[in-house]
């Protein structure tokens, strides 16, 4: 348990002043994915603030997951197994580009069809100090956060739409 924030301007992920920040980002808008071979997929976020966090991206495991409501809902989402460590983060006042989460996003494909994919953003034992700094879509809507996916099924390829909500615990 902690603090719990839907509506912030900015997410913060990593550890500051001893407190351990994780983040989501809910994004809709996601179709095909069912049974296709996930080619290429990484996630975008705007960086206001950049240290040296060390995060750990999974997805829920779920096919239209619901935006967590609480601490406790959110602690208690359901994690893909898979998941990509993400450090060393770009640049301020930039885009930052995740490392390929291809595992994550291929699990999901492999058991749902899924119409939204939440993205978990869970700190990797950061230092106190090591933390990134994000715009919300509440903050600066062209900056919310972006997840590309490419995928094979008939050729076709597929770029979800995107919506933001982030937590800090």
């Amino acid at each position: 348990g902690g603090d719990f924030n839907t509506t912030g301007g900015l997410m913060y992920c990593g550890q500051s002043g001893g407190l351990i920040y994780e983040i989501w980002y809910r994004l809709t808008g996601a179709s095909g994915l069912s049974g296709s071979t996930i080619t290429v997929a990484y996630t975008q976020l705007y960086g206001r603030q950049i240290s040296t966090p060390s995060n750990r991206i999974y997805a829920e495991d779920a096919a239209a997951p619901a935006a967590p409501t609480s601490s406790a809902n959110y602690l208690g989402k359901t994690l893909t197994t898979a998941s990509v460590v993400w450090s060393g983060f770009g640049a301020t006042n930039a885009w930052n580009t995740s490392p390929s989460i291809v595992s994550v996003i291929q699990e999901l494909a492999d058991s749902y069809d899924p119409s939204v994919i939440q993205i978990m953003q869970k700190d990797n034992a950061s230092a106190n100090g090591a933390y990134a700094q994000f715009d919300t879509y509440d903050n600066a809507s062209g900056n919310d956060a972006k997840l590309h996916i490419e995928y094979t099924a008939g050729g076709a390829a597929v770029a979800p739409s995107r919506m933001m909500m982030g937590v800090g615990v």
